[in-house]
This record gives structure tokens, C-alpha cells and sequence, in this order.
């Protein structure tokens, strides 16, 4: 497997949507305009915030929490004060919402943050935390809806990697993924992998030499560490 395409480094697999401006893994593609359509004849319109995500972008993401010049949250979706947490508990709190640049499912294309446009409040930024999917929040009969799909097994090869707390990322309600096209990029992305790619990237990476000190804990429980399909 060509690193470039584990590490978000190249589109050159991916279909563009010109509708909805989003790139896919083009063995998902079919999949995802079935899921759309089954969610539209249930009632919601399933609008996708977020596809694939280059490295680059995951980078900038990274770097801007890692600086305080993003928002950082507790595991219940509260923000926290940056000014007032230590170097290993900013990355901490990073790494329970955010992904490691290089090592993003959304670096494959095969991965999706889904909510219902049908709900989405007017004038409303969405930020994608638990209360926005919980009950009262403006998302949650659709995550509902989405959870049955799921458990029936009408998903059309969707599940969530990040149903339940494992212990690393935190539940992601919102994040769907194409079980058979992620699984096979996932087996490919080996220890190896990810340490060298973060040795390659050790000046860009904020935080790095943290991530190096204990790299096999990092890759078990904010990479490996989700829900098993099969």
C-alpha cells in the first residue's frame, strides 16, 4: 500500500462530488449516494461536514490546537482553558477529538462526519459534540435513525469506528466509515508506519516528541482502538 495514500497525501483514488464539494474513496462512493437516498426516504438529508482530509489540513487543525488558537474540549464536550493545561495535557485533549496529522481515518476518503440538514438550526455553526447528537440536541433523532440502520444492518457498509469509549477518541456519533475499504487501509498502517511518519514530519508535528516517547501507546489507543466489525 503506497504510504502517500495511508498519510492523506494524494487524492489520485478518490472521486470529486461537485454537488456537495466533497472528495470519496471511489469504492465508497456508490454506497454513500444509497445511504443519502435511504436517508431522504426516511426523512433526513444527510449532509456530509467532512470527507476526506488531507495531511495538510489535519496539520493545520493539529498545530492551531496545539497552540491555543483552536478550542479544546473535555470528554464531554466542554471547552477547556488552554492557558491552564500542561504541554501532556494539551495533547491529551487533542487527541481525544482529534486525529494525529498522517494518521486520520479521513485521510482515506472512506470515512465521513454526517449530520441532518433538515435539523441543522439556522444561523447555527455546527461544532460536532456529543450534546448536538444526545437527546434535545438538534441531530439526535438522526443519529437515531442512523444507529438502527446500523444495528439491522441496512447500513450499506457503514458503521462508527467510535460508537463507545474505548478509552482513546472519544464517541464520535457523527463518524461513519465504509467498513471494508477502511479496514483494508487499516491493516496496511502498521506501527512502522505511523512512527516513521511522524519521525519524518518531527519539525511540523506540534507536540511530536511527546507522541515518540510512548509512539506503541499512541498507535493502540488514538489509531488501532476502535470498534471491532469483524
Amino acid at each position: 500500500m503506497n504510504n502517500d495514500i495511508l498519510t492523506g497525501k494524494t487524492k489520485e483514488h478518490f472521486i470529486f462530488d461537485e454537488a456537495i464539494n466533497r472528495y470519496f474513496h471511489k469504492d465508497i462512493y456508490e454506497d454513500f449516494l444509497k445511504l443519502k437516498a435511504r436517508a431522504k426516504e426516511d426523512g433526513f438529508d444527510l449532509y456530509v461536514t467532512s470527507s476526506f482530509r488531507g495531511f495538510d489540513d489535519q496539520l493545520r487543525i493539529w498545530n492551531e490546537k496545539a497552540q491555543g488558537k483552536r478550542k479544546l474540549f473535555n470528554d464531554n464536550g466542554e471547552e477547556l482553558d488552554f492557558k491552564k493545561l500542561r504541554e501532556r495535557e494539551v495533547l491529551d485533549s487533542i487527541l481525544r477529538w482529534s486525529a494525529i496529522p498522517g494518521a486520520s481515518r479521513h485521510h482515506w476518503g472512506t470515512d465521513l462526519d454526517v449530520v441532518d440538514k433538515l435539523s441543522w438550526p439556522k444561523d447555527y455553526h455546527v461544532q460536532l459534540t456529543p450534546q448536538e447528537f444526545s437527546e434535545g440536541g438538534p441531530f439526535h433523532n438522526f443519529s437515531l435513525w442512523l444507529s438502527r440502520l446500523i444495528k439491522e444492518e441496512k447500513g450499506l457498509g457503514f458503521f462508527r469506528p467510535y460508537e463507545n469509549d474505548l478509552g482513546g477518541v472519544a464517541p464520535e456519533m457523527w463518524h461513519i466509515s465504509h467498513v471494508k475499504q477502511s479496514n483494508k487501509l487499516m491493516r496496511s498502517y502498521t506501527l512502522d508506519v505511523f512512527r516513521n511518519h511522524i519521525e519524518e514530519h518531527i519539525e511540523e508535528i506540534a507536540l511530536s516528541d511527546l507522541l515518540l516517547e510512548n509512539i506503541d501507546f499512541y498507535y493502540e489507543n488514538y489509531f488501532t482502538n476502535i470498534k471491532q466489525t469483524f
